[in-house]
């Protein structure tokens, strides 16, 4: 299950980091997120 876990984090951070290059706000990512 971390393994998985581990993935899916590493799959969300791409995310956000592309996210971030748009100038989107990342506490509103993760407050979406949790």
């Amino acid at each position: 299950m971390k393994v998985e876990i581990t993935e899916l984090a590493q799959n969300e951070l791409k995310k956000v980091m592309e996210s971030r290059k748009d100038k989107k706000p990342l506490r509103i990512y993760i407050a979406g997120y949790g």
